[in-house]
């Protein structure tokens, strides 16, 4: 879509810069989990960037049983642009829980709030599901596929990447699996000075 990371760079600079006021009024702070931050930098097509701060616990190694971030479908068929690092994408799916021979990985089933829902969480029932592997730098994603993900640095400093939406799916139910879903008070903050932080970010990969 976008070839090479310098024409990405210049790509968000130059939608940074058109829609300031979009990217000052919806930036958010910890979003899905500590340490990583979310910016909607275009509204049609919404084009939203997500950038990782050192500290953010999606770097950890992966645990496929105890994922950081729940495992989830979208609402959108998306398309992933990586500006920096490498976001890996694990992908699960269900299995009838009738169905003995391959059981999978029983998880607790939870209505997850989207941003604007305010985190409501409710647990309702269990699913297995199988986990399918890593896909590091996968470029479209099905509204559909249950995934979740995992960082790796790279030779970047941080992992930052752009998600676009597409298509919708008209039959979408907001739901997600984990063992042991908790609400974090910490998660869905605004950001301050969200542009200067995004320019720093930036100017940083451009001396890389």
């Amino acid at each position: 879509m976008l070839g090479g990371h310098k024409s990405v760079h210049e790509f968000v600079k130059y939608l940074i810069s058109i829609n300031s006021d979009l990217v000052e009024s919806k930036a958010i702070c910890n979003c899905h989990c500590v340490g990583l931050n979310s910016f909607i930098i275009n509204e049609r097509p919404k084009i939203r960037l997500f950038v990782a701060d050192k500290y953010c616990k999606l770097y950890d190694d992966f645990d496929s049983v105890n994922p950081i971030i729940p495992i989830h479908p979208h609402k959108y068929d998306d398309v992933f642009v990586q500006v920096s690092g490498t976001l890996i994408q694990h992908l699960y799916v269900p299995i009838d829980n009738s169905y003995q021979f391959n059981s999978g990985i029983e998880f607790n089933k939870y209505k997850y709030g989207r941003l604007s829902d305010n985190q409501i969480i409710e647990n309702f029932g269990k699913q297995n599901l199988e986990y399918k592997g890593q896909f590091p730098n996968l470029e479209y994603l099905k509204s559909n596929q249950l995934h979740t993900v995992s960082l790796d640095f790279g030779i970047e400093t941080l992992c930052s990447w752009l998600v676009f939406e597409t298509f919708e799916d008209k039959e979408f139910k907001q739901v997600a699996y984990h063992k042991n879903l908790k609400e974090d008070k910490q998660l869905y903050k605004q950001l301050n000075n969200p542009i200067h932080y995004l320019n720093q970010h930036l100017d940083t990969l451009k001396h890389k």
